[in-house]
């Protein structure tokens, strides 16, 4: 067992250099952990959303993650310091995916409104 949520987890997602392991639960948390050669240190935990996590993953970069949530909102969160950096509240309904542009510049989400939206988010460009 390498860690575990106080509630059931609804999304896994490795980095895209697979370095670190991030999960999402319906606790209201994400939870990140270095894949390292043992020891293993204990999971990141990042607290905002209030609450089920529905999903999550991280940008093409690894510099973010964006995490789509029950109270209908999604997160972004910078990994370099853990803090959420944007908070993206248009939806009307439980936000259940979402996903980086892959070109960069914006976050895309789903929800239980039937409606698919662009978030706007200038600081993941990707660069060439």
């Amino acid at each position: 067992l390498l860690y575990r949520h106080d509630g059931p987890v609804t999304s896994l997602a490795f980095s895209p250099r697979g370095t670190l392991l991030l999960s999402a639960s319906e606790d209201s948390t994400l939870r990140v952990l270095a894949r390292s050669s043992p020891p293993l240190r204990a999971p990141v935990v990042l607290r905002g959303h209030c609450d089920k996590v529905h999903a999550a993953c991280f940008s093409p970069d690894d510099r973010y993650i964006a995490s789509a949530s029950e109270d209908q909102t999604v997160r972004v969160w910078k990994v370099k310091d853990w803090s959420c950096v944007a908070t993206f509240a248009e939806h009307e309904a439980a936000v259940t995916h979402v996903v980086f542009c892959p070109s960069g510049g914006a976050v895309w989400s789903a929800a239980r409104d039937g409606r698919v939206r662009r978030h706007a988010f200038a600081p993941y460009i990707r660069e060439e």
